[in-house]
């Protein structure tokens, strides 16, 4: 029987990316995308639009309705110019909508 280090375990586990990387950009995005969307749409924060994650490139974000939905779409183009140059890359390509589950 052949012992393996935990740093080969961990690489093949990961396929070569760093997850720990991956978690730190995507809560970076979060935490940028929420300021630049409450700038925008302070009254909707967090009633009725809330970031629900960012993964491969797109932010996922919950909605209230189809009409706040609507309104983040009218932005989008401006939200994400706005991620790009708060981030200093064009990491967030596009944004997605779910609906936003109450909170009891």
């Amino acid at each position: 029987m052949s012992f393996l280090t935990i740093r080969k375990i961990l690489e093949d586990r990961s396929q070569g990316q760093r997850p720990l990387a991956r978690q730190v950009t995507a809560a970076l995005v979060v935490e940028k995308a929420n300021q630049i969307l409450e700038n925008y749409f302070p009254k909707l924060i967090p009633d009725y639009l809330n970031i629900i994650c960012f993964k491969n490139s797109v932010l996922l974000v919950g909605v209230a309705s189809p009409a706040v939905a609507a309104e983040i779409r009218l932005k989008k183009k401006q939200i994400l110019n706005e991620l790009e140059q708060a981030l200093g890359t064009r990491i967030v390509l596009d944004i997605k909508f779910a609906p936003l589950q109450p909170i009891f």
